[in-house]
C-alpha cells in the first residue's frame, strides 16, 4: 500500500473503538487538567492560583493556560523515582510539549462546547509569551528578585530562602554528610554553589543560582507551536516569533574557548552546532544578570536541544540560517555512532527522547531528501525494533516507568515511515512492532475522575459515560545537575500518548505526508457513530 490516499484508507481501517476512545479519553483528561481561571477545587494543580490573593493552598503560583509538571529533588536517594521533597512547575517546555499533538486534532464539526482541542490550544498558546525574557524564550516566568534588585527566572513555588539555607549547610558544615548521600548520583553540584554564595564572585546572592538565560530549546519549541498556531487557528493573532528563533544562530559551537566536559561524546569542538544557553559564554559568569547566568559557567551541545531547533527551523522556512546543516550533520552523527543511548542529552535523562525529537524534526520538517538524515532514521528504526520488550513497551532509560518512553518511541517509529521500514527489508517487523507498541498503551490506560467537566451545571459539563484517561507521569527533563532534580508531569505523558494514538490512526507510517500539509484526525460528534 502507498501514497496518500492508500493511507488514508488504511487509516479508517485500522481505527478501533478502543484506541479511538483512548483518544477522546486523553483530550477530556487534558481539558480537565489544563490551568484555568474557574471555580473548582482550588487546587494549584488543575486552578489558577493568583500569587497576590493566595487563593490556592500549597502550591501559590502557575500560569493561566499551562499543564502542571513536579520537580522532584533527590528522587533516586529520597524514594523510587519521586518523593515528598517536591514541587510544582510552570515551565514553557511541558505547555509547548502538549500543545503540538492537539494541532493533529480538528474539532471543527463537534458543537462548541465539545472543541476541547481548539479551547485548550487558544488559552495554552497565549499563555507561551509570558516567558519571552528580551529577544527570546525562557524555560521559566522572569520573576522578581529575592537576594538582589535584579529581575530573576526560576520556579515560581520555590521557597528561595529556604533552598539557600540548605545549600551553605551542605556546602559546608554538613558537607561531608552530603558527599556520603549522593554518592553515586550524578549532583556534584557544591564547587557551583561555593561559587554563587562568594559575595566577591557574585553580587546578586542566590538568585544566581536558578535565574538562567534564554535557551535555544524552549525559544525553538515556542516558535514552533506559534507557527502551528498561526496556520490552524489564525482568529488568535498569534505569530510565529522568527526574530526570537534567528537568536539561536548567533550561537553556535564555533570557535569557542571554553568547553563543558559533559560534551566529550562529540569527540571534537567546532561542530556548528547550536548551543543550549543564549547568553555569550565569554561574559564573566555573573555579568548581566538580566540576561541570566549560564549554570556552572559553561555553555554546551546538547543533541535534544539540537533536534527541537532543527524541528522549529524547518517548520519555520529558516533551513538556509546558520547552523541547520551543521546541527543536522551532528544529528546524524548521533544516530550513526549511537551515542543517544549514552551521554549527548545532557538535560533528558529520557532514553527515547532523542528518537522522539529527531524523527519528529525529520519528517515534520520534511527533511526527506537529506541523505545523511534519511540513513540516520534508517538507523534508529533498527535500534527501536531491537530495544522494544516482549509486551510491546519500550526501555526510558533513568525513567523505570514506561508509558512515556513507549509513547514516544511508537511516535518516533511512525515518524520514520515504512518506505524506510521496506528499504531495510523490516516492514513487516516495522508494522507489528507498532501495533504491539499502541496495546501496550490502550491496554495502560487509567481512569481519571473528572474534576470539572464532568460536574453537573458545570458550562464544560460532559455525559458521565464518555470516560476520561491518564497515563503515568514518566521522567522527561532534568536540570544541570543531573541526579539533583527531576522533572514529571502526568498531563506531559498523556499528551505524548495521544500523539502516538492519533498518528497510529492517521497512518503515519504508510507516507510521508505531514501536520502541516493537513495530516489531522477529524473528529465528529460522537452520537454521529
Amino acid at each position: 500500500m502507498s501514497g496518500t490516499q492508500d493511507a488514508r484508507e488504511a487509516g479508517r481501517a485500522r481505527l478501533s473503538p478502543d484506541v479511538e476512545r483512548s483518544i477522546r479519553g486523553a483530550l477530556r483528561y487534558l481539558d480537565d487538567t489544563q490551568i484555568r481561571d474557574r471555580p473548582g477545587l482550588h487546587s494549584s494543580l488543575h486552578d489558577y492560583c493568583d500569587p497576590q490573593l493566595r487563593s490556592c493552598a500549597r502550591f501559590r503560583a502557575n500560569v493561566l493556560g499551562e499543564w502542571s509538571s513536579i520537580i522532584y529533588f533527590l528522587p533516586d536517594r529520597l524514594g523510587d523515582g519521586v518523593t515528598r521533597l517536591s514541587y510544582q512547575d510552570s515551565n514553557a517546555f511541558v505547555t509547548a510539549s502538549i500543545l503540538f499533538p492537539l494541532y493533529f486534532i480538528d474539532d471543527h464539526r463537534l458543537p462548541e462546547n465539545e472543541r476541547l482541542a481548539t479551547r485548550m490550544r487558544s488559552l495554552a498558546a497565549a499563555s507561551l509569551a509570558e516567558y519571552k525574557r528580551g529577544e527570546a524564550y525562557n524555560f521559566w516566568v522572569e520573576l522578581n528578585g529575592e537576594t538582589s534588585t535584579a529581575f530573576k527566572t526560576g520556579p515560581m513555588n520555590l521557597p528561595i530562602r529556604q533552598v539557600q539555607f540548605g545549600a551553605v549547610l551542605i556546602s559546608y558544615p554538613l558537607y561531608p554528610v552530603w558527599k556520603l548521600a549522593s554518592a553515586g548520583l550524578d549532583a556534584g553540584v557544591v564547587t557551583w554553589i561555593r561559587t554563587v554564595l562568594n559575595p566577591v564572585r557574585n553580587p546578586h546572592g542566590f538568585d544566581s543560582v536558578f535565574n538562567i538565560p534564554n535557551d535555544a530549546d524552549d525559544t525553538a519549541k515556542v516558535v514552533a507551536i506559534q507557527k502551528l498556531h498561526s496556520v490552524f487557528q489564525p482568529g488568535d493573532r498569534v505569530a510565529p516569533d522568527r526574530a526570537a528563533l534567528q537568536s539561536l544562530t548567533r550561537h553556535r559551537d564555533v570557535g569557542r574557548v571554553k568547553g563543558d566536559k559533559r560534551n566529550a561524546w562529540m569527540g571534537s569542538a567546532g561542530t556548528g552546532a547550536f548551543l543550549t544557553w543564549l547568553k555569550d559564554e565569554n561574559l564573566e559568569t555573573f555579568a548581566a544578570p538580566e540576561e541570566g547566568i549560564i549554570p556552572l559557567g559553561v555553555n554546551n551541545v546538547d543533541c535534544v536541544v539540537n533536534a527541537n531547533a532543527l524541528f522549529s527551523l524547518a517548520l519555520n522556512d529558516a533551513r538556509d540560517w546558520p547552523g541547520f546543516d551543521e546541527s543536522g550533520k551532528m544529528l546524524a552523527g548521533v544516530a550513526r555512532t549511537r551515542a543517544w543511548t549514552n551521554g549527548c542529552a545532557l538535560y533528558y535523562p529520557q532514553l527515547m527522547m532523542l528518537p522522539y525529537a529527531l524523527s519528529r524534526a525529520y519528517r515534520e520538517g520534511s527533511l526527506f531528501s537529506d541523505p545523511s538524515l534519511r540513513e540516520a532514521m534508517g538507523i534508529l528504526l533498527q535500534d527501536l525494533l531491537e530495544m522494544q520488550r516482549s509486551d510491546g513497551s519500550f526501555p526510558g532509560g533513568k525513567d523505570k516507568t514506561r508509558h512515556l518512553s513507549t509513547a514516544l518511541a511508537t511516535s518516533a517509529l511512525l515518524n520514520i515511515g515504512g518506505a524506510i521500514a521496506r528499504d531495510r527489508d523490516l516492514f513487516d517487523a516495522y508494522q507489528a512492532a507498532i501495533a504491539k507498541a499502541v496495546r501496550y498503551l490502550v491496554a495502560s490506560r487509567q481512569q481519571h475522575r473528572l474534576a470539572f467537566s464532568g460536574k453537573a451545571g458545570s458550562p464544560e459539563a460532559t455525559p458521565v459515560d464518555r470516560p476520561a484517561y491518564k497515563w503515568d507521569p514518566g521522567l522527561f527533563f532534568t536540570g544541570s545537575y543531573g541526579d539533583l532534580a527531576h522533572w514529571r508531569s502526568e498531563a506531559y505523558t498523556t499528551a505524548m500518548v495521544l500523539e502516538a494514538l492519533v498518528k497510529f490512526e492517521l497512518a503515519y507510517d504508510l507516507d510521508q505526508s505531514t501536520l502541516l500539509a493537513g495530516r489531522r484526525l477529524r473528529l465528529e460528534p460522537e452520537s454521529a457513530r
